[in-house]
Parts: structure tokens; sequence; C-alpha cells
């Protein structure tokens, strides 16, 4: 099945991510490579990637994947990185948009168990857990007078008719939400990304959840808190954001949970809050260096203090949230691989996607609920339908006429496909983009020149590499979608013109003869021609190629309609191979 990544084939796994990834991969036809080990060093990981030429990396978070193992693991034929879980701190994605590597998270898996972690803790604090638990029997009456006196320093606490403010109101933030207001606990929130009106007021923007009380900015959640919890991914907004400045605004006896990332807060700033007594507690389960080194003075103090509560970094790691991101990269990592029945893309939890790729997965979605799944194949099929005809047509011209430097080139497709797809709608942009990228990638390929783009042609390059200077246009009359850009080999403008049609579309007679058909025309029917200015001036037209699609193998036309040659698409590594 054609796909977004037909070459994806192999897969290197570190950070003993769940074996049921392995069993998954391994079952959808992937090579998979499991290191079985945890933190994987840099030149290390580096090795094991060149070794295995491998097309994607699984990780948890102990593994740094960094500019260099991208630099070199692209090198090798490396396109996709995948997170076993949610952040991405780990991973440097400005490297990976560099060397035109995907980016993917599990955003679902381990929801619910960072989700039940934050609420333990937060229960944790309230009843004091860390000071009551019993380990002898002659502890009982000192354990009991810690926390149950009237001069108790710890004192045991309810939840019912507290304040809890939530920093970060995603899924794992509104979650946690849902959970504690059934403790009877009044909801706050506070989300730079989102922006809610205040209840029963005319304040612009959309009403807040029910389980929400208020939304307001961060300064006022701090001040009205008694209990803040952080879910806010790292990054360069984020780090520090707990610090001295923001510590001094929250109320006298709040108390802090942090199951986000260690970074989001000041380390040294909160022991010295929690040592003056104006934070009451807090509960860590990440912290700034993982692991805790035993040398470092701030966290030794943090541990040992009685109002601390902290967890080795295990929000995400209940058993069943380590089975589901598992399953949810490998289901992502085969859907990208093209060998998916699931109806998914494999780009739903990618990350560094440029504005075509989240452009084509909101497309997706929608072809997804418009038609069948073979439809939903044909459409991703078709870029890779235009490279095989535009290849063929380009080496019966003089390529190298085509790539020098003022040369300008318009291409122009024409296809039929079915009604349930608007042209006129997202998808006529989006598909003519995607074949402008096409003509891009075979042009540079026929240049025989060093480019940007991998060396062989997916659609994943489209969506990481953007091309320049794009405008995009539709004609009113016609309804052709046109996009042009300044091409990478050369400074005029190059031009690809989409014209989409349905089977019941009306011809005139020159386009009857055109296409060699009259209506209803068969689906898929794909057309192919360009035109280029030579430098002399003189304007030179290509031979059109016709083609249509039929499943994975694409008919080359003859102008009677008659098919004159078979070429299988699906098969990556021989897009010209003849059936």
């Amino acid at each position: 099945m054609t796909s977004v990544l037909p070459a994806l084939s192999k897969v290197v796994i570190v950070d003993h991510v769940s074996s049921d990834a392995v069993v998954q991969l391994s079952k959808n036809g992937f090579i998979v490579f499991d290191l079985e080990e945890s933190g994987v060093a840099e030149d290390r990981l580096i090795d094991i990637l060149t070794e295995h030429s491998a097309g994607a990396l699984v990780v948890r978070s102990a593994t740094k994947v960094t500019e260099n193992v991208l630099k070199s693991g692209a090198a090798a034929g490396l396109r996709v990185v995948a997170r076993a879980g949610v952040g991405v701190d780990n991973i440097d994605v400005r490297a990976a948009e560099k060397n035109h590597v995907l980016v993917i998270n599990a955003p679902e898996g381990n929801t619910l168990s960072a989700t039940e972690h934050t609420c333990s803790l937060i229960l944790c604090l309230a009843r004091q857990l860390r000071n009551t638990i019993l380990h002898k029997a002659d502890e009982w009456p000192t354990t009991r007078k810690t926390v149950i006196t009237s001069s108790s320093i710890v004192p045991i606490t309810e939840l019912s008719g507290k304040t809890l403010g939530i920093v970060g109101l995603g899924r794992i933030g509104s979650a946690v939400g849902i959970r504690m207001r059934a403790f009877g606990m009044r909801i706050i929130g506070h989300d730079p990304t989102r922006k809610y009106s205040k209840k029963n007021t005319k304040t612009v923007g959309p009403p807040p959840p029910e389980w929400l009380d208020d939304w307001m900015p961060l300064e006022e959640l701090l001040s009205e808190s008694d209990y803040i919890t952080l879910h806010v991914p790292l990054v360069p907004q984020t780090t520090g954001l707990i610090g001295p400045e923001m510590l001094s605004m929250c109320r006298k006896g709040f108390r802090l949970i942090n199951c986000s990332r260690g970074s989001v807060v000041d380390e040294a700033a909160l022991l010295a809050a929690v040592e003056s007594g104006h934070c009451a507690g807090a509960a860590l389960d990440v912290f700034t260096r993982e692991p805790i080194q035993p040398t470092d003075p701030i966290m030794e103090k943090l541990l040992s203090h009685p109002c601390i509560i902290a967890t080795p970094h295990l929000g995400a790691s209940s058993r069943e949230a380590q089975v589901r991101v598992a399953t949810e990269v490998s289901e992502a990592l085969t859907a990208l691989a093209g060998w998916s029945s699931l109806g998914i893309s494999g780009l739903e939890g990618a990350i560094n996607l440029n504005k075509l790729g989240r452009d084509f997965c909101a497309c997706f979605e929608d072809w997804t609920k418009r038609t069948d799944a073979a439809t939903s194949k044909m459409l991703l099929t078709l870029p890779y339908a235009v490279y095989v005809l535009l290849e063929q047509l380009i080496q019966k011209t003089t390529p190298e006429t085509l790539c020098t430097k003022d040369s300008s080139i318009a291409y122009r497709i024409t296809l039929v496909i079915p009604e349930a797809i608007n042209p006129r709608s997202s998808s006529g942009q989006l598909l003519t983009c995607l074949f402008a990228h096409t003509c891009e990638f075979v042009l540079e390929r026929c240049s025989h020149q060093a480019c940007l783009l991998p060396e062989k042609f997916d659609l994943l390059s489209a969506f990481l590499c953007d091309l320049p200077n794009v405008t995009v246009s539709t004609d009113q009359l016609t309804g052709a979608v046109e996009v042009s850009w300044i091409g990478r080999k050369n400074s005029e403008r190059t031009v690809c013109s989409c014209l989409f049609l349905h089977p019941e579309s009306r011809l005139d007679m020159t386009e009857q003869i055109f296409f060699g058909f009259s209506s209803p025309l068969p689906l898929w029917i794909l057309n192919v021609s360009f035109s280029y200015m030579c430098d002399c001036g003189d304007v030179a037209q290509a031979p059109a190629m016709t083609g249509q699609l039929k499943e994975s193998i694409l008919h080359l036309l003859d102008e009677h309609g008659e098919s004159t040659n078979e070429i299988a698409i699906d098969v990556y590594d021989s897009f010209t191979s003849e059936v």
C-alpha cells in the first residue's frame, strides 16, 4: 500500500520500551533491533543506527537524541524518531527539522497513568503520607503525634473546599481537574494556548468546560490556589516558569505538584520557599537533572525535607501505559509505512510538520470520514503516480535544459477523482501542493546535483521541507488550482496547475480528444504535461503522458485510452518496474 513513507522497514528500539512494540512491529513486517538498554550514549547510538541503516528510532525519555545523532542517522537513512510517551525534550527537534527527520510522540497512551499519579500525589500531600507510614509497631504514638496534634508541623488536611490551580489544560491537566473536582475542590486553570471566557461575565472567548470553575491569568491563579499542579511541556517559555518571582505570588501555605518536566520549576527557589514556610509542601515526580545526583546539595536538602514527596519519574510508568504507548507508536510507524488497516496516516502524533503536513492531517481525517479506505489509499497514491509519469516524460526531453538557472517551467496536471472529494476545498489545494513538491523533486533528481531532499521520493519530504516563496490560487471559472514557487535549481518561478474533474464532468470536443474519453470519465485518470522556456526564449511543449490508477498499478495509456504498460508503484524501490 502506498503511504507517507513506504521505504520504512528497519526500526531500532532503546530505553526498554514495552516488548509489545517489538511483537507488533515484527508482526507487521518490520525488521526490529531492540537494544534492551536505557540511556544509550551518543556515540553508541550513532553506531547502531548506522550499522542497521535504521529508518526509525523508538525512545522513551532516557536516551538523548542529539543533533549529532540526527545528522549521522539521517545520513544512514533515519527518517523518523518516535517517542514512546508525550514529552520530546530529550529530542533535538530543531536538528530533526534541519535533517528532515520526522518526530512523533504517543499523546494518548500515558494520559491516564500520569493523571492518576498526579491525583495520588495531591492526596499524599493532604494526608501527609510521607510522615505517617508505619514501619515498626512502636512508631504508632510518635507517628500520630507528628500529624494530629494542634502543634503539628505537618498536619493532615482535607481537600474538599480547597482550590486547585492547574497550569496547563491539555489532556492530563483536564483529566486531573475532572477527578479532583469529585473531591469537592474548586478547580481554576491557566493555559497560554487557551483562553476561556470567565463564567457569568461577558468576556470574549469560548465557555470553559463544566469541571473548570474559572480560567484566569497565571499570576491570579497562583495567588488563589491552595494546591498548584503543573502540566506544561518544556519549551523556552516554560523553563524556570515557577521561580522566585512566581513563588512569591503564591498564597502562604500552598502546595506544589510537578509531574510535567523538572526544569519548569527552579528547584533552589522551591527549597527556599519550603524552608521559609511559605510553601507547605511539594510533590515532585520530575527533576532538572535525571537521575538525581547524590552530590547535588539542593536535591539532598529537598529529598530530606519532611514536607517534600519525591518519586523517580514514575508518572507514565504503569504497566498499562507502557503497553499503550508501545502500541501507539507501533501503529503510527505501521501506518507511515503503509501497512495499517486502521484508517490512520501515522502523522497524528507528529511534532515538527510544516503547514502542508498539518493540512494533510486535516484532509486525511476528512477523507476517511467522506470515503472508504480504498479511496483514501488512492489519494495517497496520486503523488507517486505523478512522480512516475513525470520522470518518464522528462527523460523523453532534454533534462539538462530544464535545470538551467533561467529556465521557466509550467506543469499541468489533470485528474479524475470521486465526487466525494471537493476540489474547491482544502483537498484540492493540498493535492496540488503535493504535486508541486513531486515536480520539484523530479527536477532536482534529473539535475544530478546534491539537493536538500532525500535520495528517494516520498510524501514525508513534502511535510518537512517547504518549497520557497509559494503562492496558491484558484481559477474561479475552471476550478483549476495553481501553485507557483521559486525552484531550488533556478531563479524563475515554477508553476504547477491542477484541474480536478469528476466522472460526470462535461467535456467539450477538444477535451474529449485530449483525454480519449467522453463522459462519463473513468476514475483516477491522470494526465501530466509540462512546457518550459529555453535560454533562447523559445517555449517548448513536452508531449503529455496519461495513466489510470487501478489500486496500486498505474496503467500507461495511449491517445485512444488503451493500456500500453503497467507500472507497480507500491513497490518503493522499483517505481518503474513493469508488471
